[in-house]
This record gives C-alpha cells, sequence and structure tokens, in this order.
C-alpha cells in the first residue's frame, strides 16, 4: 500500500510542478515548482526501489539522515561521513 501512495504522490507532484512551471503563481513563489518537481522526482525513485528498500535496516534510515543533514551544512565533511556511513553498516553487530 505505501508503494502505491509513493507513486500516487510522486505524479501528483511532478504533474503540479509542471503545471507551475508553465503557469507561474506570482514572481516571489518561483521556487516553489522547483521544490515540487524536485520532491515528485524523489518520491518517483522511492517508488520503484521500494522492494529493496524494506530489506534496508530501519537504523540505518537515521544514520543517514544524520549524515545527510552534516553533509547540507558542511559540504566537504562528506570525504568523513561517507566512510563512516559504510563503516558503521559493515562494522555493526549481527545478531546471531
Amino acid at each position: 500500500m505505501r508503494r502505491h501512495a509513493f507513486g500516487i504522490f510522486a505524479l501528483i507532484f511532478v504533474i503540479a510542478g509542471v503545471y507551475f512551471a508553465l503557469q507561474p503563481p506570482r514572481e516571489t513563489t518561483q521556487w516553489f515548482y522547483g521544490v515540487l518537481l524536485r520532491v515528485g522526482l524523489v518520491l518517483g525513485a522511492l517508488w520503484l526501489a521500494y522492494p529493496e528498500l524494506s530489506r534496508v535496516p530501519p537504523w540505518l534510515f537515521g544514520v543517514l539522515t544524520v549524515a545527510i543533514g552534516i553533509v547540507m551544512v558542511r559540504p566537504r565533511l562528506i570525504i568523513i561521513v561517507a566512510p563512516a556511513v559504510v563503516a558503521i553498516w559493515i562494522l555493526r553487530p549481527r545478531k546471531i
């Protein structure tokens, strides 16, 4: 059911983004269509990747959220953050 929701919302956001790109509401909100298109494309990617995402451990989403936040604030830290995320995933304790 979630996969269908991702697909529906992706389609709605992309259609709205294209509509506002062709018919911008005001000059002060021109960024709006860019946001709608980007969110729609990300949701579309999630819709395509949903079966594989169900196999990813839930804690990894939290680690990736924090890592993306750090890289958004300080882009040069990707050199440290990316290997740290990979190391956390590889070196995590395993259930026996």
